[in-house]
């Protein structure tokens, strides 16, 4: 449950109770949008209205553990977009502030991994001064995102006073994530975590030598007992791990996914890897066929990890097919839904274009983050960029899957109902 612009949103599994029930306590089991702009809750198989027919619970109704709750397909749904796409569609665009923000603040890593997408751009140790996160941190505070991600490039915990950073944007009720290897994580830190949204840690393998071969580092008993650590801090906060595939892990998937769960992890997202930087580095066809064999042999609960659904789709992360662009605008670029700060203080828009100078849209060393934004530079980016949209030049994206729901929600037949997932961070 969220509150956008003085109103309350509720959210799939919030404690409500309905009008015709008197004061009786229900929970939410799914959530849709009508033609209209309506908001539908669906309680017990009947629809209800918001504001007309709910009411929040009382406080002691909705204390729910939120790692009860947790789905990976909702995780992963691209149809968490389209809730932020009808609030944006029409506002003005010069008034867009990002939905959310990923923060690559360092190139600094204290693991070397084989299939680092960073390994090419990260061979000289830099970051951003002190200096100037603080800078953006008081702008990021200003701008009021939704959601920060404190994520790659680098690991973002060899940062000096990445804590700092967190406790502040938290404080300041921005919905704050980490994406670490968790190697660097001391007990001391462990009330911070308490804070966060989500954290998502790097798992390598269930094996020393592999783990060691993977990253450099024999360090890997240390992310396996994390998720207790940080639950006992806080049960809410939702603690998932994250597996890139490669040559020498793919065929212990399903042992890694068990130790994962068994360790407490509330679920695990499997990324095979991606050659951002053409080095050679993906899966063989023979490596995938050899997956593809183990995932359907083994029993897998498709709430906790995505290892099932991956298979089905020849372990591609994303879509390799983009058909949509023939269809619709990127509308992620068009609404200005994110942004990307990398640790030369450059800021871009899509993922994949990080470190690539032609789309970056400003440097944060040179100028505030809020002065960067929506300037003309910005808006020349965003021409470059929608101009490539349209030529079907975009890929390994996950815009491309979040154009397609919105796509199939415009089209889809009157009254058909369409799941919608919030989620402060895309």
């Amino acid at each position: 449950m969220s509150t956008e612009q003085n109103r309350t949103v509720f959210s799939i599994g919030d404690k409500v109770t309905a009008n015709d029930c008197g004061n009786k306590i229900h929970t939410i089991t799914n959530y849709t949008i009508e033609e209209t702009g309506r908001e539908i809750y669906q309680i017990n198989n009947k629809r209800y209205y918001y504001p007309e027919d709910l009411k929040i619970a009382p406080d002691e109704a909705i204390k729910v553990n939120s790692s009860n709750k947790i789905d990976i397909n909702n995780i992963l749904s691209a149809n968490k977009f389209i809730p932020i796409w009808l609030q944006r569609e029409k506002m003005k665009s010069d008034l867009l502030t990002p939905h959310s923000i990923e923060l690559h603040l360092t190139s600094v890593c204290n693991y070397d991994c084989y299939h680092c997408s960073y390994a090419n751009r990260r061979k000289s140790a830099v970051y951003l001064e002190s200096e100037i996160v603080e800078r953006l941190v008081d702008d990021l505070k200003t701008i009021n995102p939704r959601g920060v991600y404190f994520s790659g490039g680098g690991e973002p915990t060899a940062l000096k006073n990445w804590d700092k950073y967190i406790e502040q944007l938290s404080s300041n009720k921005i919905e704050t994530a980490l994406i670490t290897n968790g190697s660097l994580i001391k007990q001391h830190h462990i009330p911070i975590l308490s804070k966060l949204n989500y954290i998502a840690i790097s798992i390598y393998s269930t094996k020393n030598n592999v783990a060691q071969e993977i990253t450099g580092n024999k360090k890997i008993n240390h992310s396996f007992a994390l998720p207790k650590e940080i639950h006992k801090q806080n049960g809410k906060v939702v603690v998932g791990a994250r597996c890139v595939i490669n040559k020498y892990n793919y065929t212990e998937v399903v042992d890694i996914y068990n130790k994962a769960i068994v360790s407490g992890y509330d679920y695990l997202i499997f990324i095979p890897e991606i050659d951002y930087e053409s080095r050679g580095i993906c899966l063989t066809i023979d490596q995938i066929n050899k997956m593809v064999k183990i995932v359907s042999s083994s029993h897998i609960d498709d709430r906790k990890t995505n290892l099932s659904s991956l298979a089905g789709n020849d372990f591609n992360f994303y879509s390799k097919k983009n058909e949509v662009y023939k269809q619709i605008d990127c509308q992620a670029i068009k609404l200005r839904t994110n942004a990307f700060v990398n640790y030369d203080g450059g800021v871009y828009l899509c993922q994949p274009d990080i470190g690539n100078q032609e789309y970056c849209i400003g440097n944060i060393n040179d100028e505030r983050f809020i002065e960067i934004w929506n300037s003309e530079k910005h808006k020349n980016i965003i021409e470059k960029l929608e101009k490539r949209w349209r030529i079907g030049g975009c890929e390994n994206c996950r815009s491309i899957a979040f154009n397609r729901s919105v796509y199939k929600y415009v089209h889809k037949e009157y009254n058909q109902p369409i799941e919608i997932i919030k989620d402060p961070f895309v």
